[in-house]
């Protein structure tokens, strides 16, 4: 059994798929716009460039995504957290993805993670 998140991106979705292509090796991105799908005469024209639905995958995982839907703001997660964790299968592998996520992330994990790299 896997469990494939799905995540809202409230506008970045195509930066934030390109991003994991970039830095994390996805494979079999694919972005979806409202423009030309079913919903694209339902779409107001702001939306038609927004992604509908992404999806990618990272080894035997599946991400998907989205912008949202046009008339549904979106509302930041509130009263919980998520996190996402990557498992590599070895230690190069895990620091070839240090810096790149390193360059855009503030979490505190960054520098603990270089000081115990060499372990």
């Amino acid at each position: 059994m896997n469990i494939n998140p799905y995540i809202y991106f409230g506008g970045k979705c195509a930066e934030a798929f390109n991003y994991y292509k970039e830095h994390l090796g996805a494979q079999d991105v694919e972005l979806m716009s409202f423009r030309g799908s079913p919903g694209e005469e339902m779409s107001p024209p702001e939306w038609l460039d927004k992604i509908m639905h992404a999806s990618l995958t990272l080894g035997s995982s599946t991400l998907m995504g989205s912008d949202g839907m046009p008339g549904q703001p979106y509302q930041p997660m509130q009263g919980s957290a998520v996190s996402l964790a990557l498992d590599t299968p070895d230690r190069p592998s895990a620091r070839s993805l240090r810096w790149p996520m390193a360059a855009r992330s503030r979490c505190r994990w960054r520098r603990a993670f270089s000081r115990n790299a060499s372990a």
